[in-house]
């Protein structure tokens, strides 16, 4: 007859009585949770290229987006998810149908969240140090033939300058040009994930929220071996809902706090754009000890042609604009992506700290149990094949993936296994 001693059966009732919140019981009993997979298994099919389409249908029953959904659900409040969403009108323009600033609805007033809350993790929009530029660019890669105002001249001038910065990418423009950003990771860069689509996230629904985020990562991740942990909303079109659910992905999100201005603009002729470089030069340099993260756009030849001007003008004039000029997950002291040692390229941290107990991790609001991820092989999985994106490019041993277990897992497991042998016996 096996029998336990009375501190091991309270062990093991208060075990089974504190399952975390949105906890099921399988067929034995025990309690089950859903889990984030990371590295983020591979779709059957990608969403079109056409950024006019909402991913729907099909698209959305794919496990690389239930699963992800679930675990959303699992973890975020229902008051959050409950939000409504935008009524979409076209482009960047909804109809915001809650409470704006009850849901710190960022194109209404600029609302950001400085800190955690009931759901959510504080954001980013501008570097913590003084005399510090987080430099950003959204929606490439991008390929232009004619002007040569492309990603690529962008990476060639931070790298002309010994820069770094962070590319916040589109999914659909990552499956058609994986080479430039593999090019950027390779290069030391940040990558981070800016939707698949490009539309304005308050006017989807929760699950069209996760397919937005989980194709363009698994995109990132065939093409880098990485899985990013920045994410900016296209237009900035964020409110509680949008950040809640993102930050359960574990992404850390990230706004601005100067923008040049150029992907604004309806008349994109060389004098405007002269004009858009003289105005950003004049402000965001006049003092030396300010911080912010900025903006720009590698996603038209006038876009990248203006944020160009302005690193030709901070390289002709780098004696007098003392500014440190880095990567924004430098700039926050956060790593870069989940699936590399150290969580920045090549498993070497770039950021100025680094604890090994966070390291790689996602970010969780205090009130939210902690992830339970999983892990799938050690490189990426071959892409699915899709008639009009170029073929990705091989990965090396450096980009694998390390395994990551959520915190206290194994220690309790072991506690647990220690206390049972100290106490069980046989009579």
């Amino acid at each position: 007859m096996l029998l336990l001693a009375p501190a091991v059966l309270t062990l093991l009732g208060a075990a089974t009585a504190t399952r975390l919140p949105h906890q099921a019981s399988n067929s034995h009993g025990l309690a089950k949770r859903a889990t984030l997979q990371i590295p983020p298994p591979m779709p059957a099919q990608w969403p079109s290229i056409d950024q006019t389409n909402f991913i729907t249908g099909n698209l959305l029953t794919d496990p690389l987006v239930q699963d992800a959904l679930a675990y959303v659900q699992s973890v975020v409040p229902a008051s959050l998810l409950n939000i409504p969403p935008s009524t979409f009108v076209s482009g960047a323009t909804v109809k915001y149908n809650s409470d704006v600033n009850a849901n710190c609805y960022w194109p209404y007033n600029l609302c950001v969240r400085t800190a955690a809350g009931n759901g959510y993790q504080a954001d980013v929009y501008t570097c913590p140090q003084p005399g510090t530029w987080g430099i950003s660019f959204d929606d490439g890669p991008t390929v232009d033939p004619v002007t040569h105002d492309d990603s690529a001249a962008i990476r060639a001038q931070l790298d002309k300058m010994n820069i770094k910065g962070t590319f916040f990418v589109v999914g659909s423009n990552v499956i058609q040009n994986p080479q430039i950003v593999l090019d950027e990771y390779n290069d030391g860069h940040q990558i981070g994930v800016h939707t698949w689509t490009h539309h304005p996230l308050t006017a989807c629904t929760n699950e069209q929220i996760v397919a937005e985020i989980k194709y363009a990562e698994a995109a990132i991740y065939n093409a880098t071996g990485q899985v990013p942990n920045f994410f900016r909303p296209p237009y900035g079109d964020i409110d509680d809902r949008v950040r809640a659910i993102a930050n359960a992905l574990g992404y850390t999100v990230t706004i601005w706090s100067q923008d040049d201005l150029a992907a604004d603009q309806d008349t994109t002729s060389a004098a405007i754009g002269q004009s858009l470089i003289n105005s950003a030069t004049s402000t965001w340099f006049s003092n030396s000890s300010a911080s912010f993260v900025s903006l720009s756009h590698d996603i038209t030849p006038f876009t990248s042609s203006v944020i160009l001007g302005i690193l030709q003008y901070v390289d002709a004039n780098r004696a007098s604009i003392k500014l440190d000029i880095e990567p924004v997950g430098t700039c926050v002291n956060k790593p870069w992506f989940r699936s590399g040692a150290g969580g920045s390229p090549g498993g070497t941290n770039t950021g100025r700290t680094s604890s090994p107990t966070t390291a790689g991790l996602p970010y969780f609001a205090s009130t939210q149990a902690a992830p339970v991820v999983t892990t799938t092989g050690s490189s990426p999985a071959a892409p699915p094949t899709y008639p009009t994106a170029l073929a990705l490019a091989p990965k090396s041993a450096s980009h694998a993936p390390t395994r990551l277990l959520e915190p206290g897992h194994a220690s309790s497991i072991l506690l647990l296994g220690l206390s049972l042998g100290l106490v069980i016996c046989w009579l």
